[in-house]
């Protein structure tokens, strides 16, 4: 000890008088220069290698601190080998790691938690831990801060020693309100809080305790969420933001560690869900949560599902709600707290998890759309893989005879048994691949034939089980639906598929019959067509069961109505319709004809039915076959008719109703000819719907701003509509045709991302401008400094550097104007202001061209379902007018003719369809859409372009935003109103309402409200993006919004590793072994097989070359320098075509390396970006310039896997499927609406960044 202390003295002097090292004044450290020793593990942690394979990280760590501990050979030979040395030593790092840390824990408790003298661990292991783990150990001790905020000096109950079962006084054990742990034949059992454990056989396989990291550090971590949680330490909350904000972030922390589970932690949940809950819907929240502490909490009066829905029942009565939400908001908000209440509770109680179900199950609540993550209880508890295992055959017993017992109750709704049947569904989907469903057929056909008998069996019986039902028609819908891709999708010719179909035709039972229906249906979705075209495409396969169900179906003289879903006024103008309907079949004078027509003139709902009926007529082209034109009603129209019907109605009204009446002409766009498709014939029914709502817009007392588009102010048609349009403001047109304000809006929008990036050197933040006679406005990439030469596109002047690389701005006469950011940004919004007040007449191009329209083109003030579907209307408008011959042109140009707006028109509806991602019914939400829209009346003119803009946010939330919600919903209730409608004076429903999911008959076709269109083998990281957008959720969860813009950059951050792997290693390699003139000459390929014994080298530059390939980056920046990215080479001819020295990163002598300099640097800021995002949306007071400077960084080449940001459309696709994202509708005709939930989708991906280290 004395030549220790001798030699730390020397090395003390020798600091104080050659360094002047500033050394904290920290109290009760043991050890002399403790703090230098914690300097010298802080940088051999920062600086390990995880490349190395001769030594585990550990050893490496260990081996490091011998050679560069400040107490040299004594830490071995005297520290390590010493337990009360080593104890000093170990708490004195522990106090400093506290002080840096400004951790308030007491050193004792500390040093308790992480030394644990009950462990089996040697010291060497102890200082190996706190070496490698140092950031997990500085997290874990952050999160027990927080919780010493909550419990102060009750923090040390959540420490409890490691019972061992040779002890005598261990049993009988009582855990109270604590975890517990136990070893016993060095196994670790937890025992959980209020558990009785009366001896060691008591120690059952359910109390095994498996942990990566410490067991007694993680029931450390579990004793504290059981202990925050608890009423004594909440009840006495005033300052809910402060509390709240200590139990989120002790939240987020715990579920970044990674060698940590802490599986009680989802009880913290609840609480965080109760406190935002009150703090988002109350403008007392203090108030409202002590009540809720006195009146339930306290009294636990939350220990009961019925006690937990009163309690969110008494909540939706209080007044206090915060001005602005309504009830729908405030609904969601409280369904999805019960939920979490609920779930919580299931945790403790699941023996009785029929209470929970009774709640789920109350028709007065939608707790079912929010009710994933209790599904996704259920499915592990009631062991779904027992339903797979056994292929739908199940024993009642275990947890199956409680869900027995409560199904079986009398007048129980089945909701219930829906939701669970629809989740056994999708989880036996997902255990099979589409490649192998041939196999599983063929292996699983003989459970097919038993189920299909063994279910019809259950349903003759008087007592059912509704267990066995529930499992048997779950499995028998997953098989069926395997059979049904096979058939439409794959069209196999694998021998089972006709032991099928030869089971099929001779089974005539209820269910097979159900399972039919269910067939033909899914293969109509699978295939996206109609059922007439799925007739023709299976007309000459040999499938035997389906032939009579379609010849039932067939039609000889045309195809049924009710097949053919046409445009009908169903919901506004039915009664109108009605009359005119029930007037054309039964007219016997053509006076009744001309009362009608006179009733149109001042009757717009009547004469938007009178134009619909027509158009309902004009279908029978397609709907019968080999129909010819009828002459005699033709003749009346033109002869008898045509004057009444042009003096209400226009000439271009009555040229459009003869129009429809003779199929219009040969070279007309909406000719029905009898190849078309059922699409075909949409597309145009949609067209021709609008435009007699344009034409049913004349029929009004006053100009209103819909029939100012056809009429002039006194109703009438214009002599010449060339003319009138350059007189009207359209609706649905890019506002942005101007070229100078497009460049402007492109400048400010990528400076201002620029700027957010800190993409933009101080030296470079400025806007140009080309002269003072030349608005057009540019910016300078990389940093901004002027650096390339171009020419000015508007007035052809150069502009730029003096060349390509310079920074020196050209001078030139008149000179370009170099404006700072603000200015710049002032000028363009001045331009834009004056720009977008000048009123703009008549039609002008689009500046999009058709094919490179998207989704989310649109214009500053709508949605983009709302702008596509305006432009549709003005591209429709203008298209029949061209039809109807009484537009020749616009404005004299080429460019503008009928083909120019059919195309337009065209693009608009695929991209509706896209939107809505309602498969094959866009034209059915587009009918509805105008059935509404045909009451709509707005008073004036369409003159100016504020009434433009005006108009079209009037139709967008009035109109669309209502009708957007749900669109499964819209669609199925136009098509129930039309079935209805259809059936009038046939009471039987026909095969396409039950394709649709319209009827039910439970005689006919027993559970076919089971056996419903699935639609999760689709895209549904498509569907859920187009959904988001579709809804307008951008600002509500804008951690989402970011992913789905930037997708494809994030999911490139992956590959930072294995580049960054490879290069370390070949820098560790040959860096100090070569010249770099060497590493210059000679190819990659060479050293590889030079060392053909390293098979190192060889796996890793595998697995660079996969990312290399991988990347999508073309070119990239580094500094001010453009690179490009060469992949013209093959993979195997890579190395042969590399340097080594491109491999060598190194930006001071050569520039071999910068393309790989270059994709990392590019990579890595696609990292920061989302970071700096992150960090300024939660915390909206750091400026984005702050952002960066406060957290910490990693050089690039210490960059490990746990660093990085593992993100892309499968991690999506898990989240959505596998992680709580998404529930399918239960309803009956609704089950290809899926319902995301769009707060867990949030925090999932909050938490993806929360996890990087």
């Amino acid at each position: 000890m004395d030549t220790l202390s001798s030699n730390i003295g020397k090395q003390t002097t020798r600091l104080i008088f050659n360094e002047y090292i500033e050394i904290p004044f920290i109290f009760d450290l043991r050890f002399p220069c403790s703090i230098k020793e914690f300097e010298i593990i802080h940088n051999i942690h920062n600086n390990l290698s995880h490349g190395e394979v001769e030594m585990t990280i550990e050893d490496q760590a260990y081996t490091k601190l011998k050679q560069n501990s400040f107490y040299k050979n004594y830490f071995e030979d005297s520290i390590i080998n010493n337990q009360y040395l080593f104890e000093q030593y170990y708490r004195d790092q522990l106090t400093i790691l506290l002080i840096d840390c400004k951790i308030q824990l007491d050193i004792e408790f500390v040093f308790s938690l992480v030394y644990n003298k009950n462990s089996m661990k040697t010291s060497t292991d102890r200082i190996k831990y706190y070496l490698v783990y140092h950031d997990e150990l500085k997290k874990l001790l952050k999160i027990l801060n927080y919780g010493f905020e909550v419990l102060k000096d009750d923090i040390n109950k959540t420490l409890f020693d490691i019972e061992n079962v040779l002890n005598p006084g261990c049993f009988p054990l009582k855990t109270n309100g604590y975890y517990k742990l136990i070893i016993a034949d060095n196994v670790i059992y937890q025992i959980p809080p209020n558990t009785v454990i009366d001896n060691a056989e008591g120690l059952s396989k359910k109390f095994l305790f498996e942990c990566d990291g410490e067991p007694f550090v993680e029931n450390c971590l579990m004793n504290l969420i059981e202990l925050i949680i608890t009423p004594k330490y909440i009840q006495d909350i005033n300052n809910i933001q402060n509390i709240l904000m200590i139990y989120a972030r002790m939240s987020l922390e715990i579920s970044s560690l990674r060698r940590y589970t802490v599986d009680n932690l989802e009880k913290l949940r609840p609480i965080i869900n109760l406190l935002t809950s009150i703090l988002a819907l109350y403008d007392e929240p203090s108030k409202v949560f002590q009540m809720i502490m006195t009146k339930y909490i306290t009294t636990n009066h939350l220990n009961t599902c019925t006690s937990i829905d009163a309690c969110i029942n008494h909540l939706k009565t209080l007044k206090n709600f915060k001005i602005g939400l309504d009830k729908n908001a405030i609904n969601k908000i409280l369904s999805k707290l019960e939920i979490e209440l609920l779930k919580n509770w299931l945790y403790d109680n699941d023996n009785n998890y029929a209470d929970l179900l009774k709640i789920l199950n109350n028709s007065n609540n939608d707790l079912w759309r929010y009710s994933a993550k209790i599904l996704t209880y259920f499915e592990r508890m009631l062991e779904f893989a027992i339903i797979k295992t056994n292929h739908g055959q199940i024993i009642i017993d275990g947890p199956y005879k409680q869900l027995e017992q409560y199904l079986a109750q009398e007048n129980m709704s089945t909701k219930i048994e829906h939701l669970l049947s629809n989740r056994i569904h999708l989880y036996l989907k997902q255990t099979i691949r589409k490649e192998n469903i041939e196999i599983s057929l063929n292996s699983d056909y003989k459970y097919f034939e038993e189920n299909l008998i063994q279910l019809q069996s259950i349903l003759n019986q008087k007592q059912r089980s509704h267990v066995k039902v529930l499992c048997l028609i779950s499995w028998l819908k997953f098989y069926a639906e395997m059979y049904s891709f096979a058939l439409i999708m794959v069209q196999s010719q694998h021998d089972i598929m006709q032991q099928i179909d030869r089971l099929l035709s001779n089974n005539n039972s209820k269910v097979c019959a159900s399972i039919k229906i269910f067939i033909i249906k899914q293969m109509i979705y699978f295939a996206n067509i109609s059922l007439e075209e799925l007739k023709q495409t299976l007309l000459n396969r040999n499938i035997v069961w389906i032939k009579p169900i379609l010849l039932q179906q067939s039609n000889t003289h045309g195809k049924e109505q009710n097949n053919f879903i046409l445009p009908t006024p169903l919901f506004e103008c039915k009664t109108e319709y009605i009359q005119v309907n029930q007037l054309f079949k039964q007219f016997k004078e053509i006076k009744q004809l001309e009362n009608l027509i006179t009733k149109c003139q001042t009757d717009k709902n009547l004469t938007y039915s009178f134009y619909l009926w027509f158009i309902r007529y004009y279908t029978r082209f397609h709907r019968i076959k080999n129909v010819s034109i009828d002459i005699s009603f033709v003749q009346m129209i033109e002869n008898q008719l045509q004057q009444q019907l042009i003096s209400n109605f226009e000439p271009i009204g009555y040229q459009f109703i003869l129009q429809l009446c003779k199929n219009f002409d040969n070279q007309s766009y909406f000719q029905l000819k009898a190849d078309m498709t059922d699409n075909d014939i949409h597309i145009r029914l949609v067209a021709l719907n609008i435009f007699a709502l344009q034409l049913a817009s004349k029929c009004t007392k006053n100009s209103t701003v819909m029939n100012s588009l056809l009429f002039d102010i006194d109703h009438k048609m214009p002599k010449d509509y060339a003319k009138h349009l350059m007189t009207r403001c359209l609706v649905g047109l890019q506002p942005n045709n101007n070229h100078i304000m497009i460049q402007m809006q492109r400048v400010k929008n990528e400076v201002q991302k620029r700027l957010n990036n800190r993409e933009i050197n101080e030296y470079g933040k400025f806007i140009y401008q080309c002269s003072k006679n030349c608005y057009f406005m540019y910016y300078f990439e990389n940093c901004g400094r002027p650096n390339d030469r171009s020419k000015c596109p508007l007035c052809k002047n150069d502009i730029g550097s003096v060349k390509r690389g310079s920074s020196q701005l050209l001078v030139r006469d008149p000179p370009q104007i170099q404006l700072s950011i603000t200015s710049g940004f002032q000028l363009i919004d001045d331009y834009i202001k004056h720009y977008n007040e000048t009123n703009r007449y008549g039609y002008y191009i689009n500046p999009t061209q058709t094919d490179n329209s998207t989704v989310n083109e649109t214009n500053e003030h709508l949605q983009p379902i709302t702008y596509r579907l305006l432009h549709m209307f003005t591209h429709t408008l203008i298209m029949m007018l061209y039809d109807l011959k009484c537009l020749q042109s616009i404005r004299d140009k080429a460019d503008l003719q009928v083909n120019y707006f059919r195309k337009h028109y065209q693009k608009d509806y695929e991209l509706i369809n896209i939107m809505i991602g309602q498969q094959n019914e866009c034209h059915i939400w587009l009918y509805k859409i105008f059935n509404h829209l045909s009451s709509f009346n707005i008073e004036g003119i369409l003159d100016t372009n504020k009434k433009v803009v005006d108009f079209e946010k009037h139709i967008e939330q009035n109109i669309i935003l209502p009708h957007i919600q749900s669109l499964s919903d819209e669609i199925k209730q136009y098509n129930l109103a039309y079935s209805e409608f259809i059936r009038e004076h046939n009471a039987q429903p026909q095969l396409i309402d039950y394709i649709n999911e319209l009827v039910e008959n439970e005689q006919e076709y027993p559970l076919l409200n089971f056996l419903t269109i699935t639609r999760s083998n689709n895209d549904i990281v498509k569907e859920f993006r187009s959904k988001f957008y579709l809804l307008q959720y951008e600002k509500l969860y804008p951690i989402t919004d970011y992913f789905l813009k930037h997708l494809s950059e994030l999911e490139q951050i992956g590959y930072m590793h294995p580049i960054i792997n490879f290069t370390n290693y070949l820098l560790q390699k040959y860096n100090h072994r070569i010249l770099r003139t060497e590493a210059s000459t000679k190819e990659l390929d060479f050293y590889i097989k030079n060392d053909s014994n390293d098979k190192k080298i060889f796996s890793l530059f595998q697995q660079f070359l996969q990312a290399w390939y991988g990347l999508k980056l073309n070119d990239v920046q580094l500094d001010c320098a453009h690179i490009k990215i060469d992949r013209t080479q093959s993979s195997e001819q890579f190395s042969k075509s590399r340097k080594l020295a491109f491999f060598l990163l190194n930006r001071s002598t050569d520039n071999s390396s910068f393309e790989i300099l270059g994709c990392l640097h590019t990579l890595a800021k696609f990292q920061n970006n989302i970071i700096n995002f992150y960090k300024h949306i939660t915390n909206p007071q750091i400026l984005y310039e702050n952002t960066e400077r406060k957290q910490p960084t990693i050089e690039i080449q210490k960059i490990k896997k746990e660093h990085l940001l593992v993100i892309s459309s499968e991690v999506i696709d898990t989240i959505l499927r596998e992680e709580n994202g998404y529930i399918i509708n239960y309803e009956y005709g609704k089950t290809k609406e899926i319902i995301y939930d769009y707060d867990e989708i949030e925090t999932r991906l909050c938490n993806r960044i929360n996890r990087i280290q």
